[in-house]
Parts: C-alpha cells; structure tokens; sequence
C-alpha cells in the first residue's frame, strides 16, 4: 500500500542506515532520509547477540526526537562541491569535515521473534508493539495457508499514498470517553488508541464509546502482557490452586522446558494430589 516512493523494506536496521555512509567516494545517505516509511523484516542487530550500543542510541535518536548527530570520518574524504550537493539534496548540515546532523520524522515497522528488546523501556515506550489477539497455533495457519491471496483495490492504494503525501497536517483532533481514564492507561496506550481510531475514520469507520473503551481495555492487557516474563505468567497460573505441569503448559502455551525453569525460578510448592504432581505458590 505504500508504495516504492515512500516506502523501503531492509532486512535489518545497521549503522549504515541510520549513520551513512561513503561508498567507493560516493555518500550513501541514512535509510532515515530516502523514505518516510521503513520496514525492517527482522531486528536482528538490535536484539541479537551483539548488541550494538551506537545502533541503539542513533535509533532512539530518530525515534524520540528525530534529531540524529553522526560523527563519520569517512566523509573528510569529500569535496566541497560534492557536500554542498549532500546538504542541498538530502537537508543534511554539517558541523565540521567528519561531523554532521540531520532531522526525520522516519517511520520505522519492525518485525522480531526476540522480545529481548522490550526489556529497554526506552524502546518500549516508543514503539506501537501489536499482538496477536489468536495465537498461531496449527489451525490459524491451515486457515492463512489455505485462504486466497490478500488484495487491495489500486485506487484505495492511489488515495492512500496521496494523503500520505501531503503537505499539510492532519486533523487528528479525537473526542474519547472520559471511562478510558480510569483504566491503567499510559501516554503510550492513549496515542495508539488515537492512531487506531484515525485509521478507521480513514477507511470511513467511526467507532463508537463502548468500542473505543473495549479498544482501550485491550491496549492495557497487552502492554502488562508484554512485560510478564514466563515466570510472572507460571506464577499467576499456580497462584490460587494447584496445578500439574500439564495443565500450566495448556494455559500458558510454554513448553515444558519453560515451565520447570518457571517453577524452578519461583521454587514453588509441591505435593500430590489425586496420584498427581501439582504445584502451587505458598
């Protein structure tokens, strides 16, 4: 939908794409400054096993401010002409010979299968996470397996990269239900509810109070969800009664492995109940 003029789609986010680069003497500019929109299918620098500090603070530089200060030997290499053209093209400024900054409002869609990133609440506070209402288990997949390709209208594509474009702002003024605010609800929940009803509004969806507050009970759910590890999830499960791991697996969706480091890590009670192994938090 959004198209090759506003969107480009990496395989990760690197230094290069947020810091530039110069290439065989020619400027790479940052991913930030080619696209509005950027989708990065895995996030495998961030939150692989060498964790990148400089990938970390250039991206939560273009996240929360969108202000990005890059210090690159590299581009002393430059001639005048050619860093008069870098400015003009790309409205970057620079500071001295190795040193120059840049301002985005970059849009950043990343996909990962390692929450090791949320344990940051700095990226957790600046990121919209989504999750999935239904966990994929066999059933989901037979039915997305078995079900046509998706398809969107090309005018629907026209009009939506059309507003996307332009250069005015949009009205983003949203009356909410006073009830919401008495939930446990953060900045971060109330402006994804925003962008949440703007998107339906867009598609000429107007949702109602009782809708917008269901919305609202989801957004907290998921956010307390998110920061659970398994053991907060074990513990809730075996905090009323006794269980058997069976049944903590079923609930939970864990493996087995998960459970006993679960019950290990909380060193929960056992005894035995009806001829089974059940445990319990005391």
């Amino acid at each position: 939908m959004l198209g090759e003029d506003l969107c480009m789609i990496m395989s990760d986010v690197t230094a290069a794409a947020l810091r530039g680069t110069v290439d065989s003497g020619h400027f790479v500019s940052p991913y930030a400054l080619k696209r509005p929109f950027g989708i990065c299918t895995e996030f495998g620098q961030v939150v692989g096993g060498s964790f990148n500090v400089d990938i970390i603070q250039k991206l939560l530089n273009v996240l929360e401010e969108g202000i990005v200060n890059v210090s690159l030997a590299k581009i002393s290499s430059l001639r005048g002409d050619e860093i008069e053209s870098i400015q003009e093209t790309y409205r970057i400024k620079f500071l001295d010979k190795n040193t120059f900054t840049y301002r985005t409002n970059w849009v950043l869609m990343a996909a990962t299968y390692n929450k090791r990133f949320l344990i940051d609440n700095a990226f957790e506070s600046r990121f919209h996470i989504m999750i999935p209402s239904k966990r994929l288990d066999s059933r989901l997949v037979m039915h997305i397996h078995n079900s046509k390709p998706f398809t969107l209208d090309g005018d629907i594509e026209y009009r939506f990269r059309e507003e996307l474009k332009k250069d005015k702002p949009i009205d983003c003024s949203v009356k909410l239900p006073n009830s919401i605010y008495n939930l446990n609800i953060s900045m971060r929940d109330l402006s994804s509810i925003i962008s949440d009803i703007l998107c339906y509004r867009w598609w000429g969806i107007e949702l109602d109070d009782d809708t917008i507050v269901e919305m609202a009970n989801k957004h907290v759910k998921y956010r307390e969800e998110v920061w659970k590890t398994a053991a907060d999830k074990v513990f809730d499960i075996i905090s009323s009664e006794f269980k058997t791991v069976e049944e903590i697996e079923k609930e939970s969706g864990f493996s087995k492995r998960t459970v006993y480091n679960a019950l290990k890590e909380l060193r929960a009670s056992k005894d035995i109940i009806d001829g089974k192994v059940k445990y319990k938090i005391m």
